[in-house]
């Protein structure tokens, strides 16, 4: 049998689940968390601060299986930068073509 995990007054999420706890000694998956708020607000402009964010939302969809920091067994991340290319004067070396 399996639990949906969504934090009280949490933005539904959209074509994912925030966590599933699964019965039979609870295992719990947690979907990839971002550094935007439970409500879908992003506050943090900075890498550390949406970091911060994003590990208090683990948190919080763990809770709701009755988790906590010690019961994670595998964390993962993963981060990206999304950097305006309109400032560019030239292409960069890496992608010139030989």
């Amino acid at each position: 049998m399996m639990q949906i995990l969504q934090p009280p007054g949490w933005a539904g999420p959209r074509g994912f689940s925030n966590g599933i706890a699964v019965r039979g000694g609870t295992t719990v998956y947690l979907a990839g968390q971002v550094g935007w708020t439970g409500a879908g607000a992003w506050v943090a402009r900075d890498f550390a601060g949406q970091f911060r964010q994003a590990l208090k939302n683990i948190l919080e969809v763990l809770a709701q299986a009755g988790g906590r920091p010690e019961h994670i067994v595998r964390p993962s991340g993963m981060s990206s930068t999304v950097r305006s290319t309109s400032h560019r004067s030239r292409p960069s070396a890496a992608r010139t073509e030989s």
